[in-house]
């Protein structure tokens, strides 16, 4: 999660939650912001990520970027109940919230745009996973690697 916006916390944060979650993008557009800007530039360096620079006053290519963000901002603060200090808090909820749910402009949802397989939740109705009879054991991180 992004605490601090600056060059090293943003780099991080792009690798860890970007790079790691959806695998090394072909093209990045930002609001070319400094700290996002030395962030990508390491980041490009390193991955060979290329990075797309646009005009902030760009209303086409900024439309589509706000309106998600929009809907993102106001999905946090009614998972936190108005409290912006406690945003933290569900960050990460939200985000996986608004990947696995279907956009109505695609019919689909984005973590199926982008890795062309359906998710499958823990509790899917269709698959009936949430019948399934609780774990005897936890298993180790070992076998969960070999099943």
């Amino acid at each position: 999660m992004l605490a601090r916006e600056n060059t090293e916390a943003i780099a991080k944060w792009l690798y860890e939650d970007i790079i790691c979650c959806w695998g090394v993008l072909s093209k990045t557009v930002t609001d070319n912001g400094p700290p996002i800007l030395k962030a990508v530039t390491y980041i490009a360096k390193k991955y060979n990520l290329h990075h797309i620079w646009i005009s902030g006053n760009n209303k086409c290519a900024n439309r589509i970027v706000e309106q998600p963000h929009f809907n993102v901002c106001q999905a946090l603060f009614k998972a936190v109940d108005g409290d912006q200090f406690r945003w933290s808090t569900a960050t990460y909820s939200i985000f996986w919230s608004e990947r696995v749910i279907v956009c109505k402009q695609m019919g689909c949802s984005p973590y199926y745009t982008t890795t062309s397989t359906h998710l499958l939740l823990l509790a899917d109705i269709v698959e009936a996973t949430y019948l399934q009879p609780l774990p005897n054991l936890l298993l180790s991180t070992t076998d969960l690697i070999v099943c």
